[in-house]
């Protein structure tokens, strides 16, 4: 009985501790306001989003967003970003990993204006760094140093979300970041499997 007692007490701990985990297998999709440096207005947002482990420590990732802001004068201005990657997930403590990613970029804007309309694109690769930690049961917080390189130009920014998991499947969250050149502030909801 006594061994029986004791098995329980052990698979229970592994059970607990397999719980605390983080998962880097998901999809998200949000939406958000976004601010860009030389524009007047804000714009509105959508993304969507994923991430699949592997491995031990290794994932692949994507996003794909896209915005649209009122310029003013019948003009608009729209921007969609595609994000495609690979990170890897190292534990530094118990419930917190360092998250590391690499990623190609390919970011197009479209003006129209009673005028006529202009499209750019142009592609880079981002570069990120920093910290995923579950601080609760169901509480997880997530912070970034991110670079980009698109093209001629690079912004260096700071990215910050905050996830609660409502059950094992189901997570609703927030996120914000700031750069050199844009802010952006959001909600969203994963699947994670």
């Amino acid at each position: 009985m006594r061994n029986l007692v004791l098995m329980a007490t052990v698979f229970a701990g592994m059970a607990a501790a397999t719980a605390d985990d983080l998962d880097y297998t998901y999809v998200e999709a949000g939406y958000g306001q976004v601010e860009i440096d030389g524009l007047d207005e804000d714009g509105d947002a959508l993304f969507i989003g994923g991430s699949f482990g592997f491995g031990e420590n290794w994932m692949v990732f994507g996003e794909y967003s896209t915005s649209e802001f009122d310029a003013g004068g019948g003009a608009e201005v729209d921007f969609d970003q595609l994000v495609l990657g690979l990170g890897g997930h190292f534990p530094i403590a118990t419930s917190v990993d360092f998250v590391g990613k690499l990623g190609y970029v390919d970011v197009s804007a479209d003006v129209s204006t009673p005028f006529g309309s202009a499209s750019v694109d142009d592609s880079g690769y981002l570069l990120s760094g920093g910290v995923r930690a579950l601080v609760a049961q169901r509480f997880e917080l997530a912070g970034a140093l991110e670079y980009v390189d698109i093209g001629d130009s690079d912004d260096t920014g700071i990215s910050l979300s905050g996830l609660y998991h409502f059950t094992d499947l189901f997570s609703l969250g927030a996120r914000f970041a700031t750069s050199d050149d844009a802010d952006e502030i959001g909600v969203f909801a994963r699947l994670t499997f």
